[in-house]
């Protein structure tokens, strides 16, 4: 599934903001495509150098901390057109700079350097598994200087420590999915779609097919349960959490030290490096 399609089709733990710009992108770029520009005005990423905010997490590295930069929009198989133009973060990549880290002796803890609004939910889960379970024998700590929100902190919340400035923004703990309803456009347009499926809900959700209140009820139903799931697991590693905190919004630094998202509240990187290592 496309990048474009996934966007009024998943579910989505990302800022609301961010994914606003991020969908105007999208729809740009679609846009260029059908033009005919893509080629001329951005070349072809396929053929160009990709950087890779990921560090390379190979079992002969030397030193005692690994930072691994979780720096872009989070989803599952990001392909390297979609990280190059979209800002995009393959969670597949981090997961697999964790498993080399986490088996290579040298390596002592690793720190996960966010800078997020978050992502689909697809992935997420399993990665913050992963995270958890190696925390539990090599400590992983979570750092921030601009946002962790959503998405990505899920993945922060299951290090063993979080830290971030003083205006950072962490949280934004919710779930939420957009569904495009074009009937009364295509209607206006003078355009009938005949579709053709089987399955009670096999059209559920589709543009050109408005939400019936039994639809609306189960998407809506899969929405809290995915939110509730949310909620779970950050109480299963930071108990201390307040459960208001976990509606929506975001906290800056001392907001959000006080409601138990972040355990230190500093500066600079170099400051939580010290508090951590001591």
């Amino acid at each position: 599934m496309s990048i474009a399609q996934q966007l009024y089709s998943e579910k989505w733990m990302m800022s609301k903001k961010d994914f606003y710009s991020f969908a105007k992108t999208v729809e740009r770029l679609q846009e260029i495509r059908a033009g005919g520009l893509y080629g001329k005005i951005f070349g072809n990423p396929l053929m160009t150098s990709q950087t890779v905010s990921l560090p390379t997490a190979t079992p002969d590295m030397s030193g005692d901390i690994l930072i691994i930069s979780v720096n872009g929009i989070l989803a599952k198989g990001v392909s390297e057109e979609e990280a190059e133009l979209l800002g995009m973060v393959n969670t597949d990549e981090i997961a697999e700079a964790l498993k080399a880290a986490h088996l290579n002796p040298n390596i002592k803890c690793i720190y996960m350097w966010f800078n997020s609004p978050g992502g689909t939910t697809t992935g997420i889960e399993e990665l913050g598994r992963l995270i958890k379970n190696i925390n539990e024998e090599k400590k992983i700590y979570g750092w921030t200087e601009t946002a962790s929100a959503s998405a990505s902190y899920w993945l922060m919340s299951q290090c063993s420590k979080l830290g971030s400035t003083y205006s950072a923004s962490t949280g934004s703990i919710g779930v939420y999915m957009l569904l495009i309803d074009l009937t009364e456009q295509l209607k206006t347009n003078g355009t009938k779609v005949n579709p053709i499926a089987s399955g009670k809900y096999k059209l559920m959700g589709h543009e050109f097919k408005a939400l019936t209140d039994e639809e609306q009820s189960i998407l809506q139903k899969d929405v809290i349960k995915q939110h509730e799931k949310f909620k779970n697991t950050i109480l299963a590693t930071r108990p201390d959490v307040n459960p208001e905190a976990m509606e929506g919004l975001s906290y800056e630094g001392l907001d959000a030290l006080d409601n138990g998202l972040v355990d230190i509240v500093c500066d600079s990187f170099d400051e939580f490096l010290m508090e951590t290592l001591k």
